[in-house]
């Protein structure tokens, strides 16, 4: 099947982040989920010139509605940014 050849392994990376006891904090990165990704770059004029201007390229994601994604990303949002999705090939 076509969508296939986009298929990736991926897994969400989330950021924990702990008081160190000296008035300090540490960053902890966790793995969760794991899950297939159907990914394709963002090609649209807009994209293209938000990557100009400096911007990291964007990407669309599909996932299979069994991947529970929303509600994993909402319960790990205590600080801005906290979670990543990371294709395993990296």
């Amino acid at each position: 099947m076509l969508l296939d050849y986009y298929a990736r392994e991926c897994v969400v990376l989330y950021r924990i982040v702990e008081n160190d006891g000296q008035g300090g904090y540490y960053t902890e990165w966790r793995q969760g989920a794991t899950f297939t990704n159907y990914q394709a770059l963002n090609t649209s004029t807009e994209a293209q010139i938000a990557e100009r201007q400096g911007m990291a390229s964007i990407y669309g994601a599909l996932v299979e509605q069994s991947v529970p994604l929303a509600g994993y990303m909402k319960a790990h949002t205590h600080c801005p940014f906290s979670s990543f999705i990371l294709r395993q090939s990296e």
